[in-house]
């Protein structure tokens, strides 16, 4: 598949691990978290929900090197209190250092097969699929 360069995607900031590409008006009410191919379906959602909740979209290529940065830096990104999600088309367990096991987006199964876009919308990782979601984790609260 083609990828294309996303508008604030930076690659000096991508040496920190995880950087913000997206950020909230105010505060956010949510912070999405997610990295490669995945990115584009999270920006997309990201601007389908601002009207309704201010959004803070995380990129996050390396885990490690991000927990290898300073408090203040790691804070400034994804603060202590902050409610997040991870989206990611992997296994969820890879993220549940920074939010709990229920608020991740991810795959737990394969072996599908088929046109690619018809497998995505029978996992449920489908841009639609995922936005629900969100907006499931999001109005828990």
């Amino acid at each position: 598949a083609k990828l294309h360069i996303l508008a604030g995607t930076n690659p000096e900031s991508a040496k920190l691990g995880g950087y913000i590409v997206k950020s909230e008006r105010n505060n956010p009410d949510i912070i999405l978290i997610s990295c490669g191919s995945d990115l584009t379906k999270t920006l997309l959602i990201a601007d389908d929900l601002k009207e309704k909740y201010d959004i803070r979209v995380v990129s996050m290529p390396c885990q490690e090197l991000f927990l290898e940065q300073d408090k203040d830096y790691k804070e400034s990104i994804l603060p202590r209190n902050s409610k997040i999600i991870a989206i990611e088309s992997s296994n969820r367990e890879n993220w549940t250092k920074f939010t709990n096991y229920y608020n991740i987006i991810g795959l737990d199964s394969y072996g599908y097969s088929g046109k690619p876009n018809d497998v995505i919308k029978q996992m449920k990782f489908d841009k639609d699929s995922i936005e629900n979601k969100v907006i499931e984790i999001i109005e828990q609260d």
